[in-house]
């Protein structure tokens, strides 16, 4: 969650442990997750 509250340009440190921070390939992936839904959700808006 922490990952992509950061991604939207927003600081909420680091997570604590025993969690971790995802890897690069994941947060490439959680972006494009994050970029497709808010494209779905301008089109809905459209309508």
């Amino acid at each position: 969650v922490k990952a992509g509250v950061r991604l939207r340009g927003l600081d909420v440190g680091e997570v604590r442990t025993p969690l971790q921070e995802p890897a690069e390939d994941h947060l490439k992936q959680l972006a494009q997750i994050i970029e497709r839904g808010q494209a779905l959700l301008a089109e809905g808006a459209a309508r």
